[in-house]
């Protein structure tokens, strides 16, 4: 993925959700925010922010907030980047084209399926094979349907709203022979990785999402 029409510039302040002011060129300017998270540990005055020109000329606001740099890190703040990211990786395997249409034809049966009888959380699983003949891989789009909660949106909501924004871990689910031998995994991942919080998001550190005292 690689953006166009790039400047830097400097954070200055956030009035709303929707917008903020920077220092462009020497000149302030009001810019989109494409974040509607709080990212108050990320956009401090004098921050150095890069930010998009637009291409649309009837635009109110001309620049959109694209990325922040904290310490030694880039971390992009466009939150609508990460299901571009996905198409793009999609393309390596299969022509999006096809992707498209499977997702359509799916989110119609669904919809005809579960429309009046369903309101809830709802996961369709899908695996990209490889095959001998004919295009080297293709989608079983209809591996499992999940009527639920599953962890890819425990994931999603976990990074939206708990984790800082930027921030990298590994979500995972393990399974102990013994409530003991839970335990002391636990106990061990408390010490190497102790978890610190703030504005109420994880930095870093091991986070359970489980009550160890629950077993059978």
């Amino acid at each position: 993925m690689k953006y166009e029409r790039i400047e830097r510039a400097t954070f200055l302040e956030r009035p709303n959700r929707f917008i903020a002011y920077a220092r462009i060129a020497g000149k302030q300017e009001t810019i989109h925010v494409k974040n509607t998270g709080r990212c108050a540990e990320l956009l401090v005055p004098e921050a150095e922010i890069f930010v998009q020109e637009s291409d649309n000329p009837e635009r109110k606001t001309k620049w959109d907030l694209i990325g922040v740099r904290k310490g030694n890190r880039l971390i992009n703040m466009d939150s609508q980047i990460p299901n571009k990211v996905v198409e793009e990786w999609i393309q390596q395997y299969v022509p999006f084209e096809a992707f498209v249409r499977i997702r359509n034809m799916m989110q119609k049966a669904l919809e005809t399926s579960y429309a009046t009888s369903y309101m809830g959380f709802l996961g369709v699983d899908m695996m990209v094979c490889r095959q001998k003949e004919g295009h080297p891989y293709a989608i079983n789009p209809h591996v499992e349907i999940n009527l639920r909660m599953n962890m890819g949106i425990v994931s999603h909501v976990l990074s939206d709203h708990f984790i800082v924004p930027g921030g990298e871990g590994r979500f995972s689910i393990d399974c102990f022979p013994t409530h003991e031998a839970l335990m002391e995994r636990h106990e061990q991942d408390m010490q190497s990785y102790p978890l610190v919080v703030k504005d109420g998001r994880v930095v870093s550190g091991y986070l359970p999402l489980v009550d160890r005292k629950a077993h059978v």
